[in-house]
């Protein structure tokens, strides 16, 4: 096996936990006691549109995993289940996302992060490109929609 090979594994199967503790530290350290609830309830709302969103592109789009169709042996072991959209990318851009909101120059690492995540994860043969596009339009819209609501939670909170 190549040190490209081990380079890929890295990405797709572990480079998730170093860009959690990273957005988990970020948040940690940069958002402030008042902002908490609204960031808090945005990240709840959040995970859950992205969830419910993934399992519905699951259900929509059919995506067989690449090994499966090329008939190879994937770089991470994986089971030969619907590969859209791809879990570890939605949750690498997920937390990108929710960082972007705090700070786009912290945002902009977890973003390179979690681009990294969803390449290795294609060339370790598990996912398509559209499994990780996919990833990260659900992630932002999830995100996106989560913050409006928030908002006018605060705002009629605060009323």
């Amino acid at each position: 096996m190549s040190i490209t090979d081990h380079l890929i594994i890295f990405g797709a199967n572990y480079l998730i936990v170093i860009d959690g503790i990273y957005c988990v530290s970020v948040l940690l350290l940069t958002v402030k006691k008042k902002e908490r609830l609204h960031f808090g309830l945005t990240v709840i709302i959040g995970a859950f549109l992205a969830l419910l969103l993934a399992h519905i592109g699951s259900l929509l789009i059919k995506d067989p995993r690449p090994f499966v169709v090329m008939h190879e042996i994937p770089l991470v072991a994986h089971g030969m289940d619907n590969g859209f959209p791809s879990d570890h990318t939605l949750l690498a851009s997920f937390m990108a996302a929710v960082i972007s909101l705090k700070s786009i120059q912290l945002g902009a690492i977890a973003w390179i992060l979690a681009l990294i995540i969803g390449l290795s994860r294609i060339l370790a043969l598990v996912h398509h490109p559209i499994d990780i596009i996919g990833s990260i339009v659900i992630a932002i819209v999830s995100v996106w929609i989560a913050q409006m609501v928030g908002n006018h939670i605060i705002v009629r909170y605060k009323h």
